[in-house]
């Protein structure tokens, strides 16, 4: 062990170091020695400062006590130590006086004889530099989510604050909101991560069907189970099950359902056997389960077992300023599956999808934009390549408007000009308001009012090209 090592020095461990450690002793990072079982056996002046704590408080203490538990459950020590490898740049949080939690970032090298393997680690601790303007801005896409207004801001936030928690979620959102994605992330984010994640859906089986799915059959359980089956909740243990549709369940299968929540166990189908399991519960909807419950036809203790922690995900007509951003991420998609060089949107055709009503939400906007991409012959789709309800809903909202091109790009420059006054001529804000770029701003602004709308184009994140 390393203070074995110390004491081969001559030097013991209250204070006193061997020699290779003096050069360190200045260092300007923290740096901790640890022997074999990850406990301090040695600090410099700046690890004592950095955590407030006297030397002869940390000795003998496991680094483990300094990091916070979310920093343990990714840290890359456990293994450094066993492999005999270093780590760099790792980012965890370490605990200062108080318990407060400060970022930094570590660096393992392992120590010991090269004939005796790996006998500790010298760990550097930075603190974590400054995060820059742009670290600032609001994510606009977490996981396969994609949004950066302030509805899908409070929805990564609340994603990040219950995914480490072992509560049952109940996702609420209309068809094509993205309910499976939020799954996923909350998943992804949870100490459950390297688990399988399972997703059954519950309205896609018969009752009969259902139960075998989700719990599994013994051979000759029933005609037709010529072999044993491992259901769902089984294949799901130690990671996460994901029930899609839940306001479909039979009366029977949501009291099967109770049991497993309550009890942390289940019979397969034929069996008398329980078999117990470990795993998160997810469920989604896009039905009102409060009314369902009024009604009869949804158990009151199983709705409020599954929604310990409610998540509701706002329709696409609520989000609106997203759409040039889930537009580009589809086109870089399709343009890339289908073979094509498509680079963005001609005004017209944005403004098309601005104006719909979605409700099919982000799915059918995926789809418009898959159909687009296929129709499209250039490097810029036109509202004539969008779906048909698209075009239509377009021309008359033209008609109606019975404003010419000419007269509509005056009037265009005009709004500009006013809301550029409204922020006091700060050109990053008010595109940023308009959800588009500095440049397009600028050209629209400065574009001659004899020039048609319909032959300036714009990219897929709203600029013109």
């Amino acid at each position: 062990m390393v203070d074995a090592a110390i004491e081969a020095e001559g030097r013991t461990a209250d204070g006193l170091i061997p020699k290779e450690l003096d050069l360190l002793a200045g260092a300007s990072d923290a740096v901790f020695l640890l022997d074999a079982d990850l406990r301090i056996r040695w600090a410099n002046p700046r690890a004592q400062t950095l955590t407030e704590a006297p030397l002869r408080t940390l000795l003998a203490q496991p680094i483990d006590a300094l990091l916070e538990t979310d920093a343990l459950e990714a840290s890359p020590l456990h293994p450094a130590l066993a492999e005999g490898r270093g780590v760099h740049g790792v980012p965890a949080r370490l605990l200062i006086g108080g318990g407060e939690g400060r970022s930094v970032r570590l660096t393992a090298i392992p120590v010991g004889d090269a004939g005796n393997g790996t006998r500790g680690l010298l760990i550097l601790v930075q603190a974590a530099l400054p995060r820059s303007a742009t670290d600032e801005a609001p994510a606009c896409r977490f996981h396969d989510l994609v949004g950066g207004g302030p509805q899908m801001q409070a929805l990564y936030a609340l994603i990040r604050q219950v995914a480490p928690t072992p509560a049952s979620i109940l996702v609420e959102g209309e068809s094509g909101t993205g309910k499976e994605l939020v799954a996923r992330a909350l998943h992804a984010e949870s100490p459950r991560a390297a688990g399988p994640f399972v997703k059954v859906n519950c309205s896609a089986l018969a009752e009969s069907l259902l139960e075998s799915e989700l719990f599994g059959h013994v051979k000759g359980a029933f005609t037709g189970a010529i072999a044993q089956k491992v259901g769902r909740f089984e294949a799901a243990d130690g990671g996460t099950i994901f029930l899609d549709e839940i306001g479909d369940l039979s009366h029977f299968i949501q009291l099967k359902l109770l049991r497993v929540i309550q009890e942390r166990e289940f019979e397969r189908v034929g069996s008398s056997r329980p078999i117990r399991t470990d795993v998160r519960l997810i469920s989604a909807t896009n039905k009102d389960l409060s009314r369902l419950v009024a009604a009869g036809r949804f158990r009151e203790d199983l709705y409020y077992r599954l929604k310990v922690v409610p998540i509701t995900l706002p329709p696409l007509r609520e989000r609106r300023e997203d759409i040039p951003l889930l537009v580009h991420t589809f086109l870089a998609r399709f343009s890339q599956t289908l073979g094509k060089s498509v680079r963005g949107l001609t005004r017209r055709a944005l403004d098309a999808l601005r104006r719909h009503s979605w409700p099919g939400n982000v799915r059918e906007l995926e789809h418009a934009i898959e159909h687009a991409c296929i129709r499209c012959q250039g490097d810029l789709i036109g509202l004539a390549d969008l779906p048909r309800e698209f075009r239509g809903s377009a021309v008359h909202a033209e008609e109606a408007a019975g404003i010419d091109p000419e007269r509509q790009v005056v009037l265009e420059q005009q709004l500009l000009e006013r809301l550029l006054r409204q922020n006091g001529g700060n050109r990053s804000k008010t595109a940023q308001m308009l959800g588009i770029g500095r440049t397009t701003l600028w050209r629209r602004l400065k574009a001659p009012a004899a020039q048609p709308s319909p032959s300036r184009n714009v990219g897929a994140d709203g600029g013109s090209s």
